[in-house]
């Protein structure tokens, strides 16, 4: 039974990374926002003046907790740290998220980045703590993400580490329904078949996109 598991999470991860951006569009409020999958990260909302990008990380096996050297943490950060190097991203207006059904650690620099904390995050001992995690660890998975943070100067790590979010204990992709039928219960009496129906589109388009024979999806279509 484990190794069945074993082998439908990372099948499970990602459809629930499309469930979740079909989520997500669905609740803008900007009808002209766009929706891309795998470009600029796992799942990327565009407005005229940002662009949030969205790591999600599904864990079914077990529950996981994220630590200081957390290998969903760092290659989040390695995605990242290379877009705002080669100025794909920039930290100035766009907002970077880690969607994760695993728990922050309490006092770990996960926990430290969590939602809500913005106001009160010191953003220099969070960023000392990267670094001694990214120089001390003999971890070689994470050994390009090390790397790629070490490599943005201090004004980038500092803009990075303000604008990260942290969701941890997040819904699952069960929730992730739930929560869009909540959206849509005000259009249709048989709100299970609306929601079946725009699934099952937005799959479609989503497939489309991935093969790059259409472009983003817009918060209007959906």
């Amino acid at each position: 039974m484990e190794s069945i598991f074993s082998a439908s999470e990372p099948s499970l991860g990602y459809l629930y990374q499309l469930r979740y951006g079909l989520m997500l569009i669905l609740s803008e409020k900007n009808e002209d926002s766009k929706l891309l999958l795998e470009q600029l990260d796992d799942i990327s909302i565009e407005t005229p003046s940002s662009i949030s990008v969205y790591q999600t990380k599904l864990h079914i096996n077990s529950v996981a907790n994220l630590t200081n050297a957390s290998t969903d943490l760092w290659k989040t950060i390695r995605v990242w740290s290379e877009a705002i190097k080669t100025g794909t991203l920039d930290p100035d207006n766009d907002s970077f998220n880690l969607i994760t059904t695993a728990t922050a650690s309490v006092d770990s620099i996960p926990y430290k980045i969590k939602q809500g904390s913005h106001a009160t995050r010191n953003v220099e001992e969070i960023i000392f703590e990267l670094i001694n995690v990214a120089t001390t660890s003999v971890s070689v998975t994470n050994k390009a993400a090390y790397a790629a943070f070490l490599n943005l100067d201090s004004e980038q790590q500092k803009k990075l580490i303000k604008k990260i979010t942290v969701i941890d204990a997040s819904i699952d992709i069960n929730a992730a329904k739930e929560m869009i039928l909540h959206e849509i219960r005000h259009y249709s009496i048989n709100k299970e078949a609306l929601y079946e129906r725009l699934e099952g589109w937005f799959m479609g388009q989503a497939i489309l996109q991935l093969q790059g024979i259409r472009d983003a999806i817009i918060a209007k279509e959906v």
